[in-house]
This record gives C-alpha cells, sequence and structure tokens, in this order.
C-alpha cells in the first residue's frame, strides 16, 4: 500500500483521509446519532435542531477568533508542527470520545471540542 511514497507523504496522505472522512461525518452522521441520543432524552426536535446549531456556530465562532491567533503564533514563532499536531490529536481524542460517550450534553460538547481542533488543524495545515 503506497508504494513510492516515502514516510512524510504517507503521513499526509493519512491526514487528508481522515480530513475528509471527518468532514463527511459532520455533514452527515453525527447530527443523525446526535439527534437519537437527544431524542432518547426527552429533548424535541426542535430544540435538538437548535443545540446542533448553536454547538457547530460555537465551534465557528471559536476558530474565527483563535485562528489567525495561533496561525500568526505559528508563522512568526516556527510553532507550525507542534500546533498542528496538538490540535491533531485533541480533534482525534475528540472523535473518539464521541464514539463512546452516551450522554447527549456531553456529546454535544465533545463535539465542539473535535470540531475547533479540526478547524485550528486546518489553520496550520
Amino acid at each position: 500500500m503506497f508504494k513510492g511514497f516515502d514516510r512524510l507523504e504517507k503521513s499526509w496522505i493519512y491526514y487528508d483521509v481522515g480530513n475528509s472522512a471527518f468532514t463527511l461525518l459532520v455533514s452527515t452522521i453525527i447530527p443523525i446519532w446526535f439527534n437519537t441520543l437527544a431524542t432518547s432524552a426527552g429533548v424535541s426536535d426542535s430544540q435538538y435542531l437548535a443545540y446542533w446549531s448553536y454547538a457547530t456556530s460555537i465551534a465557528t465562532v471559536a476558530v474565527a477568533v483563535i485562528g489567525p491567533v495561533f496561525g500568526s503564533i505559528a508563522d512568526n514563532r516556527n510553532f507550525k508542527k507542534p500546533l498542528f499536531m496538538i490540535a491533531l490529536f485533541i480533534g482525534v481524542i475528540g472523535c473518539f470520545i464521541m464514539g463512546v460517550v452516551p450522554n447527549w450534553t456531553l456529546y454535544l460538547v465533545t463535539y465542539v471540542v473535535a470540531k475547533v481542533a479540526y478547524q485550528a488543524s486546518l489553520v496550520f495545515y
């Protein structure tokens, strides 16, 4: 598998595959699973959708605020790779936790953390 690529190229291929998978899951499976968790806890459909929208908005605003700051730190202090790796690992851990958390509130918080980490990794990418 991946013959002719060196270790660095393989690493970027894996990141791109994970990046694409997260984008696909956030737009398809993750909202459906959150709806299942929230509905089973007695949250109405309109509340579920509002909570999901708030969480996505919070993640987007957080990255809009921290992205330029961390981006300039990464560029000016040569911290691009360490910051990228931190964001990557937080996102990976967040995705793992989303797969095992049974509570819709904790799931939503973990989603925000994973999405912020994912979007922050794109700043350094």
